[in-house]
């Protein structure tokens, strides 16, 4: 049978943006980015599990109204010339103005999907170099998230994914002449399990039906690339 038209099609979405940045260049190499940001969001488009269309299926649709106030710092030092360390923050406040779920619930006033009010990131970068002109890149970085709430529409509800850090680390080795690299990495080291989406609806009388979305797990390899 065809699929509702409400499992199919959408509104476009549309965003006013207001920024404002000021950069600041020290001597002593600290250079500091500074924003400040208001989203006005329409018609905002959401990716859901649903039952919608007669069993679990992904649908996309619109959230009514929406809004995102922001402040972004981050700061580079560059300590040597080798040695770079960045840390950044963020502090957000994104809540949905109107949506009208259904012919009862209104999600006004509520948390968007997978948005954190903190996060913060540190970053290191140390390069060697070698006596033949190749040089070693070590790189880790660092990303704490503060806790956010993923929205179920197919169960009226919101989850709470709980405050969390992940953190990746890369030794890269570049050629002399810069033609090509080779790369060894670690993500996740933490192997810090979260989820980045969630549905759950009843599928039977006492029964419930879900599903889960997570991120990758702990993730070791190695790459290679050519640079022309």
């Amino acid at each position: 049978s065809p699929l509702p038209e409400e499992a199919v099609y959408y509104d476009p979405e549309t965003l006013t943006a207001y920024e404002l940045g000021l950069k600041l260049d020290l001597d002593n190499g600290l250079r500091t980015f500074i924003n400040v940001f208001h989203y006005d969001y329409q018609d905002l488009q959401l990716s859901n599990v649903s039952e919608i269309c007669g069993g679990s299926c992904q649908v996309t649709s619109n959230a009514g109204k929406a809004e995102v106030d922001g402040i972004e710092l981050e700061s580079r030092y560059y300590i040597t010339a080798y040695d770079k360390l960045n840390v950044a923050l963020t502090w957000l406040n994104a809540e949905y103005t109107d949506y009208q779920l259904n012919d009862t619930v209104n999600l006004k006033g509520e948390k968007l999907n997978r948005s954190p009010e903190y996060t913060a990131i540190v970053s290191y970068q140390h390069i060697f170099e070698l006596g033949n002109g190749a040089d070693i890149e070590f790189d880790i970085s660092s990303r704490w998230s503060d806790e956010y709430s993923i929205l179920s529409t197919s169960s009226v509800s919101q989850f709470v994914q709980p405050s969390f850090h992940k953190t990746d680390v890369a030794l890269t080795y570049r050629a002399p002449e810069r033609d090509w690299y080779v790369q060894a990495y670690v993500k996740n080291i933490e192997d810090e399990l979260t989820i980045s989406n969630a549905s759950f609806g009843p599928a039977f009388p006492g029964l419930v039906d879900g599903t889960l979305t997570f991120s990758d797990p702990r993730t070791a390899g190695v790459r290679f690339g050519l640079e022309f």
